[in-house]
């Protein structure tokens, strides 16, 4: 829903700043195409950056569990920030932190998660979660825009409901850590053994 509050804001200044122009709509457009190119940049830079400089070291330091907190306490301090104050600047900024980490921590984060798993589930549920799931949570966020449109929930409403989503969301990923950590100490142990009788 980030993406559809960041267009709403955007089209709302486009408006103000193309108003009185002698050719407003074309002014719009290039405002608007201005504007998510800076955005896009921003994105672009900032995710080679953590990938080089951020990625590793997080690894290394906090471990893959800890580090699956990171994106959801970007989304619940900005979207949080954001249901106060919803300003365009604001909102852009919280948004090419969220895009640049979930383009570059997290996408290797979820990848270590199958590092302990079986060989099934490597390539069957990987599988089916890189396809059916990912597609599902695509619809799901249509279907929660559609409703918050038809319940006129405004950029606020929708920062509130990313909140709502973040606390969901951490819980989902304190079970998983824990699964996680499971799974690891089991594969430790049956590596250990492997090594210990050949």
């Amino acid at each position: 829903t980030g993406d559809y509050m960041l267009a709403e804001l955007v089209s709302r200044a486009a408006d103000a700043a193309s108003a009185g122009a002698a050719d407003a709509e074309a002014a719009r457009r290039t405002w608007i195409g201005v504007f998510y190119g800076n955005f896009q940049t921003a994105i672009s830079a900032l995710t080679a950056l953590a990938q080089m400089l951020l990625v590793a070291r997080l690894f290394q330091r906090a471990g893959l569990e800890r580090a699956l907190f990171v994106l959801p306490a970007i989304v619940l301090f900005g979207y949080g920030t954001v249901a106060l104050l919803p300003l365009l600047g604001l909102l852009a900024m919280v948004k090419v932190l969220e895009n640049s980490t979930e383009y570059s921590l997290q996408n290797t984060l979820q990848q270590a998660l199958f590092l302990p798993t079986s060989r099934d589930a490597k390539y069957k549920a990987k599988a089916a979660i890189d396809t059916f799931v990912v597609r599902a949570g695509d619809v799901g966020s249509a279907a929660l825009v559609w409703l918050g449109t038809q319940l006129a929930f405004g950029v606020q409403g929708f920062a509130v409901v990313n909140v709502g989503m973040g606390l969901l969301w951490l819980l989902l990923i304190v079970r998983l850590a824990r699964r996680h950590r499971a799974l690891s100490s089991a594969h430790q142990a049956s590596a250990h053994l492997s090594l210990g009788s050949s």
